[in-house]
């Protein structure tokens, strides 16, 4: 099976590097932009800055798109960086953007964004299910919960909003105050109103971590949510248990996980590398041929209470992507991997960032590839074991469908008997046509990157 540089150890203020939602700091000096911040200077920079990067340059088909190019007839550096993306259907699917530093230093920094601190499903029939909800958000305080129903937004149907403007729309700006009434159902069907306003929203990387034991088994289970730089002491306190306990096998919980910190990310490899695999090829870093200097290996590292384990069980989604993908591609080269649910989203590249006029350009700028030189996965990484993600049961109820699955994985070394059959054709058929529904992450604010968090 088959994405991202390497973390330096000191972060600069205007060029990063990023892995899907995610990112890290890189090691080259800050870009100074000299070109005024006028439109047209803005749209100077934005083409610049994509020559000189862009990971697809390479491509006659991306070169073809400078030759001649009248930048002139854009009517702004948004609507330039659209028509550079190259093959946005099926590479660049909104992975090159324009946001502001602001506010990916503070997600990334802290896991905080403004919003109302929850993320859904539009399943067909306009059925609006709540995934997860962040511990201490509006939503929370507001009666959300997994698996609950939004029936109405502001007294309209979701029929209605998706027939007009779209959810995205309705869901509003990224301000602090911004209010919405809902209309909700539970799980046992009772309708509730309730209102719910956007604040910051500090999201806990890792809710939850045990221990659980079956037959001639003893597992260590994650629910990890995002790589940002708060993981690495909730990460370490997590293994230390696991050790303490005898773990011989793991199951990361990544269903919603859109990525994040690459440093964080090699962190946690490394973990579940174990000490067997120390300094062996992590992955390697690729960018263009104009900037092949700076392409890169990065290996495991030795960490404390890393355990040498005898398997290790993802489970996924097509919101696991970027750092997510980059951890499960750097270990199936040396350990026995599996993945559960659903294929991930397919992020194998990387940005690099450059600061100008109050604005942030992430653009594509790499790829990564494993030890084994396997990437290129933009289809997404393929499960071994297809199996619901159950908005019935809590993430990490042993009765929910891919946890179930994945114990019994570890336990068999198998798939359930009745994994596949058991899911009915109604509810297939409702996953995959939810997915044509919404096939790309939108660009912009770098919380909806991480599953479409609001």
């Amino acid at each position: 099976m088959f994405s991202v540089l390497k973390l330096i150890r000191v972060i600069v203020p205007c060029l990063l590097v990023i892995g899907c939602g995610g990112g890290s700091s890189g090691g080259s000096a800050v870009v100074a932009t000299p070109a005024p911040c006028s439109v047209d200077g803005q749209k100077q920079t934005v083409l610049e800055r994509m020559q000189d990067i862009y990971f697809w340059n390479d491509e006659a088909e991306q070169q073809a798109k400078y030759r001649g190019l009248d930048v002139d007839s854009f009517a702004d550096a948004e609507t330039l960086l659209g028509f550079l993306r190259y093959r946005p259907d099926d590479f660049d699917r909104g992975f090159t953007f324009l946001t502001t530093a602001e506010s990916e230093t503070q997600f990334f920094g802290e896991g905080v964004f403004v919003g109302f601190g929850f993320s859904f499903e539009l399943l067909p029939g306009d059925e609006l299910r709540i995934k997860q909800v962040f511990a201490g958000s509006p939503a929370e305080a507001a009666g959300f919960a997994r698996g609950f129903r939004i029936l109405e937004v502001d007294g309209r149907t979701i029929a209605a909003i998706q027939a007009a403007e779209g959810l995205n729309e309705v869901f509003g700006p990224p301000t602090p105050g911004f209010s919405l009434n809902f209309l909700i159902e539970d799980l046992a069907s009772n309708q509730f109103p309730t209102v719910a306003a956007k604040a910051e929203v500090t999201i806990d990387p890792l809710p939850q971590h045990r221990v659980i034991n079956a037959v001639d088994k003893t597992i260590g289970y994650l629910e990890f949510r995002t790589f940002i730089s708060t993981s690495n002491s909730a990460l370490l306190e997590a293994f230390a248990e696991f050790t303490a306990q005898g773990v011989t096998d793991v199951i990361v919980d990544l269903r919603y996980n859109g990525g994040g910190l690459v440093s964080v990310a090699e962190f946690t490899a490394s973990l579940l590398a174990g000490p067997a695999n120390v300094s062996r090829v992590l992955s390697m870093t690729r960018f263009n041929r104009a900037n092949r200097a700076m392409d890169e290996t990065s290996r495991f590292s030795s960490e404390s209470n890393s355990i040498d384990l005898d398997s290790i069980v993802f489970i996924t989604t097509d919101d696991s992507a970027s750092a997510s993908e980059l951890v499960i591609n750097s270990l199936e080269p040396y350990i026995n991997v599996a993945l559960i649910g659903s294929n991930t989203f397919g992020k194998p590249v990387g940005q690099l960032a450059s600061d100008f006029c109050g604005q942030r350009l992430r653009a594509v700028a790499f790829e990564t590839v494993n030890a084994n030189e396997e990437g290129q996965y933009f289809d997404g990484l393929p499960v071994d074991c297809d199996t619901a993600d159950d908005l019935n049961f809590a993430i990490g109820d042993p009765a929910e469908a891919s946890l179930a699955a994945a114990i019994t994985y570890v336990s068999t070394g198998a798939c359930p008997a009745i994994q596949t059959a058991s899911r009915k054709a109604s509810e297939l058929q409702s996953m995959e046509t939810a997915a044509r529904m919404r096939p790309h992450r939108p660009a912009g604010p770098i919380w909806r990157e991480y599953a479409g968090a609001y």
